[in-house]
This record gives structure tokens, sequence and C-alpha cells, in this order.
């Protein structure tokens, strides 16, 4: 019975799986769906890493080492849009490239496309997930919860000493 009803060669899609590629498109591309295909994913687009999952995390390093406390200042800005997820996904991407040390390296072009490579500090929660980030005479703090969710931002610094703080 589950036989006939898919097929084992997914490369000739029958009924249930057409119909299920409908539903799919139907909810990314009309609301609530469409506002997260945006901004739900730091990438956007997040529909296409269906199909190409393996480009994930080659998406978010690109854009760590554009601009690491930037790709930080989007996930706290789509935070405060309701768009949560982006905050643990951008935490947790750091946490990869921390290594489990308590320090990382930060990113940013200035305004040459000089790559400017700066460190950070990371502080973690009980659990060993990161909940702050210090750069200097700035930091960010949140907390995050036992599953290593964002759960509320703590504090954020000043966005004019975060701009004196940055290359170029």
């Amino acid at each position: 019975m589950v036989r006939r009803i898919v097929s084992e060669d997914l490369s000739e899609p029958n009924e249930v799986v057409l119909g299920g590629l409908k539903i799919l498109v139907r909810y990314w591309t009309t609301p609530p769906g469409s506002g997260w295909r945006e901004f739900g994913f730091m990438r956007g687009n997040i529909d296409w890493f269906y199909s190409a999952p393996q480009e994930s995390l080659a998406t978010q390093k690109n854009q760590y080492w554009d601009s690491t406390e930037g790709r930080l200042e989007v996930a706290i800005d789509r935070w405060n849009r309701g768009y949560r997820s982006n905050l643990t996904e951008v935490l947790f991407f750091l946490d990869i490239w921390s290594l489990g040390l308590n320090k990382i390296k930060f990113y940013e072009n200035d305004n040459a496309c000089n790559q400017v490579i700066s460190f950070a500090r990371l502080g973690r929660n009980p659990q060993g997930y990161l909940d702050r980030i210090d750069l200097g005479g700035r930091y960010y703090q949140f907390v995050v919860d036992d599953k290593g969710v964002a759960t509320q931002i703590v504090h954020v610094p000043d966005r004019t000493a975060s701009k004196a703080g940055r290359a170029g």
C-alpha cells in the first residue's frame, strides 16, 4: 500500500510528491510563510536550501567573512521585527567556528575592501552555549536556553559606539 502511494524512485514524482511541492510553494509565497521565506533564515530564500542543504553553512561562512558583527546586528534587527530564529542561527554558527574556545575571530571589510580581523571573547551559559560576545569596549549579551535557543536579548552596544569601533 505505501509502495503504491510513494514511488521508490523519487526522480519520477508521483501525485503525492507533486501535491506536497504545491503545498510548499503556496506556503513560501503567501503569508505567513512568505515573511519567513526571506527573514526566517539569515540568507533568506530558505526554501532553496531544502534542495541544497550543503550550501547552508557555506553561505553563512560568506556572510561571516564579510562582516561578523554586521551579521549579528542583522540578526538582532530581525529579532526586533519578530524573526527570532536568526539570532540562534548566528550564535550557533559562531559556536561552530569558535571550536569550543572562548574566543573567535571577527571579520570586517573596510572601505578599501581590506579584510580587518579582530578577536572577540565569548561567554557561555552553564550548558556551554554562547550567551555573550565581548568586542573591546562593547558587548552583546543574551539569554540562551538549555537547548541553545536564544530567548532574550539582554544587552546590545550603543549603535554609535558599535559603528565607531568597526573597521572603515
